[in-house]
């Protein structure tokens, strides 16, 4: 297993979009809005791919979790939460809702599993 280590947020946002995570999330009114497709989400709708914490550095003075997240639709994209933000919070919240997906397993290998 490789195990991904980024220094910090910008490069794992980079490192994202290299492997097609190319949409960015935001949370609002209580769900996951897609910026480019203008799609909302609720929990059972998404899983998580990876996430990482970072420390607070010179670029990004809070500490963050960023997650990369799949949509039962197949859009893959991200999502950041600063802890320092109280609406983030909230994001938190609802991403512990969100199921992390096994290792070695996509979305659409779930989705046959269920058709049998």
């Amino acid at each position: 297993m490789k195990l991904n280590n980024y220094i910090n947020l910008t490069e794992a946002i980079k490192a994202f979009q290299e492997r097609g995570f190319n949409r960015s999330f935001g949370f609002e009114n209580g769900s996951l809005k897609c910026y480019q497709t203008g799609k909302v989400y609720q929990a059972d709708e998404l899983q998580i791919v990876e996430y990482h914490r970072f420390k607070n550095d010179n670029r990004h003075p809070h500490d963050c979790v960023i997650f990369a997240i799949e949509s039962m639709d197949g859009e893959k994209g991200y999502t950041s939460s600063s802890e320092k933000n109280v609406s983030n919070f909230r994001l938190l919240e609802f991403m512990d809702n969100v199921k992390i997906q096994p290792r070695n397993l996509t979305v659409k290998s779930l989705k046959r599993k269920a058709q049998y």
